[in-house]
């Protein structure tokens, strides 16, 4: 397909720089929604607080989202964003499961570092934030099954089950390593994780 045929495919963006502005205004309002969230403001916290936080107008915050339920809800955005690009730079350059080991190995560094961002808050034990969660899980298996399908010959089915347990497996991880991260090696953990679920693949389907 010729460039211009895809660029008579692609709709234009009406006013690309204002769109440019407003996405990242509210990815601005998401990354701060979290961090107020994981200070231990999440209960109490109100929009005007939100609005406070991400320095904008409180018109302008809820020109973004209807009300606290819509944000949180939102929360997910900014991981799925960051996984989707990093996805789109090694899927047909990097093997899978090399990716896979470098992508678990930044977010360790980062927990490391005291970073705990999005993905972590994800994980704490709030009924509101189920919909992110559920967002960002479902986005990373899509994401995973597909790059798992151009690496191996997969059908669909095959490559979401070998997606669903290697996320399903760190989940736990993360999830014991959240409950006592005094005796829980959470890398050694990923790693073996990794290693059997790889193990899996190859005895089950080659």
């Amino acid at each position: 397909m010729t460039q211009a045929i895809l660029e008579e495919q692609t709709p234009a963006i009406k006013y690309p720089l204002r769109t440019k502005k407003k996405n990242q205004t509210r990815r601005r309002i998401i990354l701060d929604t979290a961090k107020l969230a994981s200070m231990g403001n999440f209960d109490n916290m109100t929009m005007a607080m939100v609005a406070d936080r991400a320095d904008v107008h409180v018109t302008t915050l809820f020109t973004h989202f209807k009300n606290k339920r819509e944000l949180l809800a939102a929360l997910s955005e900014p991981a799925m964003q960051d996984l989707s690009r990093y996805v789109a730079e090694s899927r047909g350059k990097v093997p899978f499961f090399k990716f896979y080991k470098m992508l678990w190995a930044e977010f360790l560094t980062q927990l490391n570092a005291g970073e705990t961002g999005i993905k972590v808050l994800l994980w704490q034990d709030q009924l509101e934030l189920v919909p992110a969660w559920l967002n960002f899980e479902r986005h990373q298996l899509s994401l995973f099954a597909d790059y798992l399908e151009d690496d191996y010959p997969l059908n669909k089915t095959q490559a979401r089950l070998i997606a669903g347990m290697l996320v399903s497996a760190n989940i736990f991880a993360l999830d014991d390593w959240l409950a006592n991260s005094k005796t829980s090696n959470i890398k050694a953990q990923i790693s073996k994780n990794i290693k059997e679920v790889e193990r899996i693949l190859q005895k089950s389907f080659f």
